[in-house]
């Protein structure tokens, strides 16, 4: 049930990570009492990065530390799908792997491992954060020799894990877009003759029409013959 949670649960926020984390964690595990040992410590240390806007994907290194002498070890892929509105808080979990198992009371075992649940997740100190998950971890192997009554072929241990997740090599944030340039409206041309309507001091001029640079057409000096008729005397000049 709960890996069927975890596979159909749809994501709705953001992980918030940027780049690589590690997340170092340590948990206590319900054994299966099929395992021939009392409930147990788990070691274990992840490494994960965003996937998506709403997933991670992580690699897990587990050691748990049997009560009755013996090892388990596991190496699963895990995917993280954050859920609700809040970008660092619930998730769900699927991971699939592999463990190996040197028990001293039974015989050893090499299985397929899957598992799935929920965690949590939230800021602590100011760096990093704070992870609470719990998990149903299934060991299934071919090696009945494995479980005490002589005939499981899989063991079932719910699993409490508290993490601290610790940013490595964060990506950069996207650049903020530059600030718009407030665009200056030139001001207006209604006679479209190339100056401006507050310095033309000639509005309505004709389209086409030639101007100075007051929007006025320009003087026109009066033509001079220079081929004078020689003066009379007495005549105004």
């Amino acid at each position: 049930m709960a890996l069927l949670a975890g596979v159909a649960t749809v994501a709705t926020a953001g992980h918030g990570d940027l780049g690589y984390y590690i997340n170092p964690n340590i948990g206590y595990m319900f054994t299966d009492g099929e395992r021939g040992s009392d409930d147990s410590v788990v070691y274990g240390v992840g490494v994960g990065m965003p996937w998506t806007d709403t997933r991670n994907v992580e690699v897990d290194l587990k050691y748990t530390d049997l009560d009755s002498g013996g090892s388990v070890y596991g190496l699963t892929l895990g995917l993280l799908s954050y859920l609700g509105e809040s970008a660092d808080r619930f998730y769900s979990i699927v991971r699939a792997g592999v463990t190996t198992s040197d028990a001293t009371v039974l015989d050893d075992y090499t299985a397929l491992n899957l598992a799935g649940g929920l965690g949590y997740r939230m800021p602590l100190l100011g760096f990093g954060d704070l992870r609470i998950e719990g998990t149903l971890n299934a060991d299934i192997h071919a090696n009945e020799a494995s479980s005490a009554d002589g005939n499981k072929q899989f063991f079932l241990d719910p699993v409490i894990t508290f993490g601290y997740q610790i940013p490595l090599f964060e990506k950069k944030a996207a650049a903020a877009p530059a600030s718009p340039v407030a665009v200056v409206a030139a001001d207006g041309d209604s006679d479209n003759d190339g100056v401006a309507d507050d310095a033309d001091l000639c509005p309505g001029t004709p389209i086409g029409s030639a101007v100075d640079s007051t929007g006025c057409a320009p003087a026109i000096a009066p033509a001079i013959d220079t081929q004078c008729a020689e003066p009379k005397a007495d005549e105004a000049i």
